[in-house]
C-alpha cells in the first residue's frame, strides 16, 4: 500500500504558531506536507509561476509512490485554474478555508462543485453567495483549554495589529477616486462608501493616480479605532506588544500610547501563553472585516489560557461566547471604561468567565474538532496514525525555486529576526515623514529605546538602499 499525505497551501505557515499547532495536530493522523509562499495575489508573481512549484512537488511524490489523498488551502494560497483542475480530474477532496476577506478568490480561479469551501468570518458570507459559491461558516480553532493556577501580577495588555496608518491616513484625507472617474470621495461620502460594497467592489486611486489597496484602508482604519479604544483605557495600566513600526503608526493618531508601547512580537504559542497569563486582562478589538462574523485568534487565545474575553461587540463571537457569560462585549468607549474597571476589580468574575469560555472552546472549537470535519467529509479514516514527522516547506517565488526551498521539521524554533524579516514582504514599508520621525525621537527620554529606534530606521534605509540596487 503506497505512503498517503495531505497536501496544504499557506503563506507564512511555519512562522505561525498558531497555524503551527493545528498542522502539528492534523499530523498526528495523516502526514501533512506544508508548501508555504506568498501568494499569487499579493505578489508579483504570476499563477504559471506557483503551478511550477506545486506540480514539481507532486511530481516528486508520484515517484516516491506517495499518494495525495486530500488538499487544504488557506486562503485559496496555491489555487489556480490548473491545480484545481488536478484535484478535480483526480478526485481528491480539496479544502479551502479563508482566515481573510476572500478578495483573493475574485476571478483568479474556478471553484468546482465538489469543493469544500469554508469562511472563518460570517461576514464574508455574502462574497460567496454572490459568486454562487456554497460556502459553510467554519471559526477558528485553538489547542484544548486547561485550567491554570497563573496568578497575574499586571492589568492589560493588547497584541494585535496597527498597521498602515501612515500610509493610508493622508490619502483618506485627501480624499480618493474610483478607477475610471475623476470625482473625488473625501469625508463622510467616502466613510460611508468604505463600509459597503461598492468600496470593495471597485478600484480606488489616490489624486496622484496611485492605486489603494483594499485591505490597507481597512486596516488602517481598525488600527485608528484600536488606538482611540486603547488610549481611553491607557490609565488601567496598558502594555502594547508589537513591531516598531506600531509606534511609527501611532504617532499620528495617538501619541499618548507610546509610553505603553513594548517593541516586543511573539510568534511562539508557548511564550504567548506565558506573556498572556501574566496579565489580569487582554482586550480585543475586531479588524472591520470581522466586525460581527465571529471569534479572530485573540478570542481563542483568551479561552485556551484562561483570561477572560474582553472585546468590543461582534454578533457571531456572541453566539459561541454569550455576554455576561463567557465573555464582556462593550458597545461604546464608555463601556471599554466601566468593563475593563470591574473586570481589574473583580477576581472572582474573570475567573468564572475564563472557565465557562474554556468550557465551550472545549466542546466544539479546538483543532482536532475541525481536523475531524476535514476528515470525516473527505471520507478519511478520523482514527489514522501516523508517526512520520511534519514536512515544512517555504518557497520564495521571486527567485529560481529549484535554489531557495527551506524546509523545517521543527518549527517551533524559528528566530525572531527570520519572522519579521519574511512579514517585511506583506508590509509595505511606512512612508515616514521627517518631521514626525524628529518629532517621535525628541519624546524619547530613555536613551536605549532612542538607540534602538535609530538602529532599526539605519537597517531599513539600508535595506531600502540594497533593494534599489538590487532592482537596477
Amino acid at each position: 500500500m503506497s505512503k498517503q499525505v495531505i497536501l496544504v497551501f499557506d503563506n507564512a505557515s511555519w512562522l505561525d504558531a498558531n497555524r503551527s499547532t493545528f498542522y502539528k495536530n492534523f499530523n498526528n493522523h495523516y502526514q501533512v506536507i506544508c508548501i508555504s509562499m506568498q501568494s499569487f495575489v499579493t505578489s508579483q508573481e504570476t499563477p504559471e509561476n506557483i503551478d511550477e512549484i506545486i506540480f514539481k512537488e507532486i511530481k516528486n511524490l508520484q515517484l516516491k509512490n506517495i499518494d495525495v489523498v486530500m488538499g487544504l488551502s488557506i486562503n485559496g494560497v496555491g489555487i489556480t485554474n490548473r491545480t484545481s483542475d488536478f484535484f478535480n480530474a483526480k478526485d481528491i477532496p480539496l479544502h479551502i478555508w479563508y482566515w481573510d476577506y476572500p478578495e483573493a478568490a475574485e476571478n483568479k480561479y474556478t471553484f468546482k462543485d465538489n469543493f469544500f469551501v469554508y469562511h472563518a468570518s460570517q461576514d464574508y458570507y455574502k462574497f460567496f453567495q454572490k459568486k454562487n459559491v456554497k460556502s459553510t461558516w467554519l471559526p477558528f480553532a485553538t489547542s484544548e483549554y486547561i485550567k491554570s493556577n497563573s496568578k497575574p501580577i499586571k492589568n492589560i495588555m493588547f497584541i494585535g495589529a496597527l498597521w498602515h496608518i501612515n500610509q493610508i491616513a493622508q490619502n483618506l484625507s485627501a480624499g480618493l477616486k474610483k478607477d475610471g472617474s475623476e470625482k473625488i470621495y473625501h469625508t463622510k461620502e467616502l466613510l460611508e462608501i468604505i463600509h459597503s460594497d461598492e468600496f470593495l467592489n471597485n478600484k480606488w486611486r489616490t489624486r496622484s493616480e496611485k492605486e489603494i489597496i483594499h485591505t490597507h484602508v481597512l486596516s488602517a482604519l481598525s488600527a485608528i479605532k484600536r488606538a482611540q479604544y486603547l488610549s481611553c483605557i491607557q490609565e488601567h495600566g496598558l502594555d502594547i506588544y508589537g513591531d516598531l513600526d506600531w509606534q511609527f503608526n501611532l504617532w499620528d493618531v495617538a501619541p499618548e500610547l507610546y509610553k505603553s508601547c513594548i517593541n516586543k512580537t511573539i510568534h511562539d504559542e508557548k511564550k504567548l501563553k506565558n506573556l498572556m497569563q501574566q496579565y489580569k486582562l487582554t482586550i480585543n478589538l475586531f479588524h472591520i472585516q470581522n466586525q460581527n462574523g465571529g471569534p479572530n485568534m485573540r478570542i481563542l487565545d483568551c479561552a485556551n489560557f484562561g483570561l477572560p474575553i474582553l472585546s468590543d461587540w461582534n454578533h457571531y463571537c456572541n453566539e459561541i461566547y454569550p455576554h455576561g457569560e463567557a465573555a464582556y462585549y462593550f458597545k461604546t468607549k464608555k463601556e471599554c471604561i466601566i468593563y475593563t474597571d470591574e473586570l481589574l476589580k473583580d477576581n472572582v468574575k474573570r475567573n468564572k468567565l475564563a472557565e465557562n469560555a474554556g468550557e465551550i472552546l472545549n466542546s466544539g472549537h479546538t483543532h482536532n474538532h475541525r481536523i475531524k470535519t476535514f476528515l470525516s467529509k473527505s471520507g478519511l479514516n478520523e482514527n489514522h496514525e501516523n508517526n512520520g514527522e511534519i514536512i515544512f516547506k517555504n518557497f520564495d517565488t521571486k527567485i529560481d525555486y529549484d535554489k531557495k526551498v527551506t524546509e523545517r521539521k521543527d518549527i517551533m524554533k524559528t528566530q525572531q529576526g527570520e519572522i519579521q524579516a519574511f512579514w517585511s514582504n506583506y508590509i509595505d514599508t511606512p512612508e515616514l515623514r521627517y518631521e514626525s520621525i524628529k518629532a517621535f525621537i525628541n519624546s524619547s527620554a530613555d536613551i536605549n529605546r532612542l538607540l534602538s529606534i535609530l538602529k532599526v530606521l539605519f537597517f531599513r534605509i539600508v535595506k531600502l538602499k540594497f533593494r534599489e540596487k538590487k532592482i537596477k
